[in-house]
């Protein structure tokens, strides 16, 4: 079945969410996972923003040439392979949001996202966060 933005988005911003309540901690260090936030932080570091964008883009291009050639040899993927930047830019943009989103739909039912990526229908229990 093929993804649409606004499904992939809908995911990841409820995964981003369930992370961040999981384990707020960790959850800083993800955006070193993604190379587009990498570069991001490089940037900000002081290190040449035009480097760092180079840097991520080329990283985020061998990443998915990789990954789709060992995955999907069978398909002529160019075009997933030239968007991986954009989508990775889009994840850096949801990975921010994640502390300031409680509520995620799941299942087609909007839940409250509590500590320990508990979910609730309607208000947690007292105590919870």
């Amino acid at each position: 079945s093929k993804t649409t933005v606004k499904g992939f988005i809908k995911r990841m911003s409820r995964w981003s969410t369930i992370r961040w309540r999981l384990n707020p901690l960790a959850y800083p260090g993800e955006i070193l996972l993604n190379p587009m936030g990498a570069g991001l932080l490089c940037a900000l570091s002081g290190f040449p923003a035009g480097w760092c964008l180079t840097w991520a883009i080329s990283l985020t291009l061998f990443r998915d040439l990789v990954a789709l050639a060992l995955l999907r040899p069978d398909k002529n993927l160019f075009v997933a392979v030239l968007l991986g930047p954009l989508k990775d830019f889009l994840c850096v943009g949801i990975w921010l949001t994640a502390p300031f989103t409680r509520h995620v739909r799941w299942r087609n039912k909007q839940v409250r996202v509590s500590a320990g990526s508990r979910l609730y229908a309607g208000a947690p229990p007292s105590g919870e966060r």
